[in-house]
Formats: structure tokens, C-alpha cells, sequence
């Protein structure tokens, strides 16, 4: 959202001279309005002294309130700032066609339509400005308000007629390109064109406002460049740079002070994750945005971000948050709604009681002439205020039905959407548990010939006489015997998932099973010449575990540390005592692994592309060692950076006492 808050001439950070003329509290005013996008507290300070001092109905008056409305709606004071903003433009209005009363009634016309809500007068007060720039037979601010107005035709869904205004307002401002009213044309433009699906339009719009901005040295307008042009690149594709773009945005706002920017930094954020496959990092973004809105009272984007919530839980299968979220969201809805109607009664009673007071003052005025004349008018002003008053209730009750059957509405929605949810729910366990069954059946069908094979040619190495046959025989079984470790892998995933696998905790010595494990290893690890370096003979304490099953987890660790290290490499086995365990850690020298492949280790059957090498392996193992430790209650993970090998650790809560006494 843009708005005309600049308005030429400074005259520094110094205070009110203490004999001050009119032109020394302009230079106050003009000096605030530039204050607002750099230091916003600061402008609010400067306005709210010119208003103390200033007279009550004068044109400074009017624009100090103008200045300090903005300050309050950017400080996230909303309502204080649109009474402000209404009362400056009565005030200038009021004194006739000028560029203070255009600006202020463009302002009024925004904050109306963006932060509380009311569109319809919002538009209404646009075509005001409009029409008083016309007046005025400026097209710098006529461009700069149709900028606005076309803004506002957006987000009423009248992008077609927004489109066609914005595009008015970006030529007849290209006369002006160094502009502040032309660069808020072309970001709302840009707008347009992201609600359109128009990325690549929107990137070049939002692209050189942002080179504007740089030469403007605009604090809060460069941060609000930045957030769009994030957008508008994760649109099409170019999610590092709309990284950047967000970490330049984050480095110009204070979230103590710049609430309405920082709110909506976050919600670009969580949009971008999610853009950009990362729900969680979504769900994080729009989580804490969500807080700030609330604690800001910024409903109307409180409604967006728990959209986009909603969206980005669906995305990390967390259906049970997601429906929350649009529970939630369509309670704030209707929360908004009522809030909306009671403005608008508040805004149709401030007015009849200004109608009321003009009245007055018109009837004390004539007073003077004839006493029976003011009677007259003075009931025919009250009658004319009752009949004003009953159609408002009627209008306000016609509004208080609509409600209802939103909330109607609203309500069979949110119970279709759970019915929906909850059959997503009951087939994927179907789909889960039949994958199951089947990998189950398979494995125990593929396992009987396999056993044949393996006896047959067990017998076959007995009988053979020459090496060729042996060495062929050889192959053979040790081609069965991978095929067995990946039937008894794809067994073991199957049961976990379907549930069926347990494990039986104990106390299990490390010291013994680690020994275990590296006899097993240690021919594999001298054939390709790695060093195995020992950490770990010290480690007398116990763990709490499934030996078997512990076993056959450090089995697979240290197994992928000999084949995925390099030829003459080391392996390091180390055991950390910590607090609440005991973590065992098995590092190699290997080419390492980068984030995107760390995030998807742990994930079945991935092999992270070494099924294009000559390194054996089923991409099932990580995936069964994670469900195993689980079972266990323990937690494992990897440390890794590229060209600097990796570190695969397991922690398991710890025993201190021996054997047999646990």
C-alpha cells in the first residue's frame, strides 16, 4: 500500500521556534512528512507539537493532523490515525481547492480502504482527491491519485478496471520518473499484475521502483519494494534471489517500531517458502506474523495470514493444524465482519451528529432575524435527523441479516472442508496400510526361492574345481545374500509402518557392541585402506536399548562409513556423555553432504543419486536405523559439509546403574 506522505521542503530536526509564524510551523510540517518514512516515532512527535500550537481550523492545522493520521497508522494505531486523517480533511477541504486538501483526502481515501476495511467510502473520498486534482489542473497529483484509486479498484477484485487506471497513472507520471508518485504507480501496478499471475510483468515494474528507491534513500519504501520484489521473483522461479531480496527487506525494519511493514514482511516470507518447497519454514514465517497482527489489532491481514497458514500446514500434512487454522479463519472473518458494520454505524452517527452541529450553528445564525424562522427550521432539521436515523437501523438491520446467512454460509463450508479433510485422512491409512500388506507378502514370497538359491549354491562352492567356476559361484551368493539384506530391510520398513515391529528395551553395554560391529566392519574398512580411529573403548556406561536392534543400526552406519568414504580415508568412532544420554558418533572423511541432500536422507529408498555409481546399497537402511532409534526413544541425525566428510550420530537415554540393576 502506497501513500503520499512527502511533501517538499525541511527545515531540520529542531524544535518549534518559540515565536513561531505560520511559515516556521509549515517548515515543522513539511519537516514531519519527511520524518515518516525514516524515523516514524519521530514524525508523530513533530505533528502532535505543531497541532498544540497551531490554530485549531487553520491550514497548518490540517496538514499537521494529516501527518500525524500517517504516523498513527504506520505506528499500527489505526483508528486513532483514521479519525486524524478525517478530521485533516475536513479541515482542508473545508478552505477550498489545494494540494494539502488533494493529499489529505488521497490518504484518508487508502487507510479507509486498506486498514479498516471500507472500501466503498474509501473509493468514495478517492474520487474526491480525484476530482480536486483535476481542479487544481495538476497531473503529477492527478497521476498520483489515480495511482491510488486504481490501487483500491484491485483489491475491491475490479482488476480489470484497476489495471486500465494504473496503466493511466504510470504515463501521465512518466514525466515526473524520479518521483516518489511514480514509483507508488508502478508498485501498484506491479500488485496488479501478482494478482493477475503476471510475475514476470510485476518483476520488471517492481525492479525499477526498487532503483528509485535506492537513489531516494527511503528507508520504509525500500523495505516495501524489497517484500514485493520477492514476491514477484518467487513467482518465476528465482527463489535465491527473492531470498536476498527478504534478508535486504529484514535488515531495513525494526519490528518494535515498523508494525504494518514488519507484519508484512513475514506474510511474503511464509508466501515465498512456500512458493519455494519449504512449508515449514512457511508455517514459521506466517506463525510469528500472525502473532505481531494480533497484537497489533491488523485484522484485515490477521484474515491473509491465516490463509496462507492454512495452505502452507496442508503442504507438511499436518491436516489436524490446517483445519484449525480455517476454523480460526473463519472466525476472524466473522469478527471482521461484525467490526466492519460497527464502523460503518459509527462513521453513519459521527456524521448525522457533524449534520447536527452545522445545523445548530445555521439555526443560532438566523436567530438574530426571527425567533418563529428559527423554530421552523430548527423541527424541520429534526424531523429530517429521525427520518436519517431510521434508515440507518433499517440499513444497519438489513446489514445484521446478510451476516447471518454469511455466517450460514460460512458454517457449511467449514463443515464440508472437515468432511473432505477427514476422508484424505481415512485414505491415506488405507493406502499406508495396504503398501504394507503387500511389501510384507512380497518380501516373504521373494525370500523362499532366494533361500534355494543361496543353499544350492552354497553347495555349488564345495563341489567346484576350477577358479572361474568359483569365482562365478562366489558372485552368485553374494549377489543373494544383498538380495536377502534387502528383503529383511524392506520387511523391517514394512512392519514399523504398519506397526507390527517392537523392540525390547534394556541395558546394553556399549564397549562390547561396538566391538561386535567393527569385527564385522573391519575387513571391508582394510580392503579399501581406512583407518579406524578409536574414541570410544572408554565407554562403560550403559544405554537403554534393543541390543539386536541397536546393532543393526551401528551396523549401517559404520558400514555406509566404509563404502561412501575415500580410498585411504579414516573412521572415527566416538562416545559423548551428555546430560540426559549418551550419543555415539561415527565420522568419515568422505565427500560430505550439502543441506538439500541432508534433507533428504532420511527419506526410503533415497539414494541421493549413488545409484549411478559402482556403490552397492538399498536406500533403505537410514530410513530404517531413524524408525528404530525412534523406537527406542532415541534420536539420530548427520552434521555434514561438502568436501569435508560427514557425522552420523545416535543418542540413547542412558543407565547408570550395571546389568540385572536397572
Amino acid at each position: 500500500m502506497e501513500f503520499a506522505v512527502r511533501e517538499p521542503g525541511s527545515q531540520g530536526d529542531a524544535p518549534l521556534p518559540e515565536h513561531h509564524e505560520d511559515g516556521d510551523l509549515d517548515a515543522c510540517v513539511d519537516r514531519a512528512f519527511e520524518l515518516l518514512n525514516r524515523d516514524t516515532a519521530a514524525a508523530h512527535g513533530l505533528a502532535s507539537r505543531v497541532l498544540e500550537t497551531a490554530e485549531p481550523d487553520s491550514i497548518v492545522a490540517g496538514r499537521a493532523r494529516h501527518a500525524l493520521g500517517m504516523a498513527e497508522c504506520l505506528l499500527g494505531q489505526v483508528n486513532r490515525g483514521h479519525e486524524q486523517l478525517r478530521m485533516a480533511a475536513e479541515t482542508l477541504e473545508t478552505a477550498g481547492p489545494s494540494l494539502p486538501a488533494c493529499r489529505a483526502l488521497r490518504d484518508h481515501g487508502m487507510v479507509l480502504a486498506y486498514l479498516v476495511g471500507d472500501l466503498n467510502t474509501g473509493l468514495e473520498i478517492l474520487e474526491r482527491s480525484l476530482a480536486a486534482a483535476v481542479t487544481l489542473d495538476d497531473r503529477k497529483e492527478e497521476g498520483a491519485t489515480l495511482s491510488r484509486l486504481g490501487a483500491v479498484l484491485g483489491h475491491a477484485g475490479r482488476h480489470d478496471d484497476a489495471r486500465e487506471v494504473l496503466q493511466r497513472a504510470v504515463a501521465m507520471l512518466s514525466d515526473h520518473p524520479g518521483s516518489e508518485a511514480y514509483a507508488g504507480a508502478l508498485s501498484n501496478l506491479g500488485h496488479n499484475c501478482l494478482l493477475a499471475g503476471d510475475y514476470a510483468r510485476a518483476l520488471v515494474l517492481f525492479r525499477e521502483e526498487r532503483e528509485l528507491h535506492d537513489v531516494q534513500d527511503a528507508r520504509l519504501r525500500v523495505a516495501n519494494c524489497n517484500t514485493n520484489l520477492a514476491f514477484a521473483l518467487a513467482g518465476v522461479g528465482e527463489f535465491e534471489e527473492a531470498r536476498a531480496a527478504l534478508d535486504d527487506t529484514r535488515s531495513l525494519l525494526d519490528p518494535a517500531t515498523d508494525g504494518n511493514q514488519w507484519v508484512d514482511f513475514l506474510l511474503t516470507t511464509g508466501r515465498v517458502a512456500l512458493l519455494g518447497g519449504a512449508p515449514h519454514e512457511a508455517v514459521d514465517a506466517l506463525e510469528k506474523g500472525l502473532g505481531e497482527a494480533r497484537s497489533l489489532g491488523l485484522h484485515r491481514i490477521e484474515i491473509e495470514l491465516l490463509a496462507a497458514l492454512a495452505e502452507a500446514q496442508e503442504a507438511t500434512g499436518e491436516l489436524s493444524d490446517a483445519l484449525q487454522s480455517e476454523r480460526t479463519l473463519r472466525k476472524v472473518e466473522r469478527e471482521w465482519l461484525d467490526e466492519q458494520a460497527a464502523a460503518q454505524l459509527r462513521m453513519l452517527e459521527s456524521r448525522l451528529a457533524l449534520e447536527r452541529e452545522r445545523g445548530e450553528r445555521e439555526v443560532l445564525e438566523q436567530a438574530r432575524a426571527e425567533l418563529e424562522e428559527r423554530v421552523a427550521v430548527r423541527t424541520a432539521e429534526l424531523q429530517l435527523q429521525m427520518r436519517e436515523r431510521d434508515a440507518a437501523i433499517s440499513e444497519r438491520q438489513a446489514a445484521e441479516k446478510a451476516l447471518r446467512q454469511l455466517n450460514e454460509e460460512l458454517e457449511d463450508r467449514v463443515e464440508q472442508r472437515t468432511r473432505e479433510l477427514v476422508a484424505a485422512r481415512d485414505e491415506a491409512q488405507r493406502a499406508s496400510l495396504a503398501k504394507s500388506e503387500f511389501l510384507s507378502r512380497m518380501s516373504h514370497e521373494l525370500r523362499t526361492p532366494l533361500n534355494a538359491i543361496l543353499g544350492f549354491g552354497q553347495l555349488l562352492q564345495w563341489e567346484v574345481r576350477n577358479s572361474q567356476q568359483a569365482d562365478s559361484v562366489k558372485e552368485i551368493l553374494r549377489a543373494g545374500k544383498h538380495l536377502l539384506e534387502l528383503i529383511n530391510e524392506v520387511l523391517d520398513l514394512a512392519r514399523i509402518e504398519a506397526g507390527s515391529l517392537t523392540v525390547t528395551r534394556e541395558a546394553v553395554p556399549l564397549a562390547p557392541l561396538l566391538e561386535d560391529c567393527l569385527t564385522l566392519i573391519g575387513p571391508l574398512a582394510e580392503a579399501r585402506g581406512i583407518r579406524i580411529v578409536d574414541g570410544w573403548r572408554d565407554a562403560a556406561r550403559l544405554v537403554r536399548a534393543d541390543r539386536v536392534r541397536l546393532k543393526q543400526v551401528l551396523l549401517n552406519l559404520l558400514s555406509n562409513a566404509v563404502k561412501y568414504n575415500r580410498e585411504g580415508g579414516s573412521l572415527s568412532i566416538l562416545c559423548l556423555a551428555e546430560a540426559d544420554g549418551i550419543q555415539v558418533r561415527v565420522s568419515d572423511t568422505g565427500e560430505g553432504l550439502t543441506p538439500e541432500q541432508q534433507a533428504r536422507l532420511f527419506s526410503a529408498f533415497e539414494r541421493l543419486d549413488a545409484d549411478k555409481t559402482t556403490i552397492e546399497g538399498t536406500g533403505i537402511g537410514l530410513a530404517l536405523s531413524r524408525h528404530l532409534v525412534e523406537l527406542m526413544q532415541g534420536e539420530i541425525g548427520v552434521e555434514s559439509r561438502p568436501g569435508e566428510g560427514s557425522t552420523f550420530w545416535v543418542r540413547l537415554p542412558a543407565i547408570d546403574s550395571p546389568p540385572g540393576q536397572g
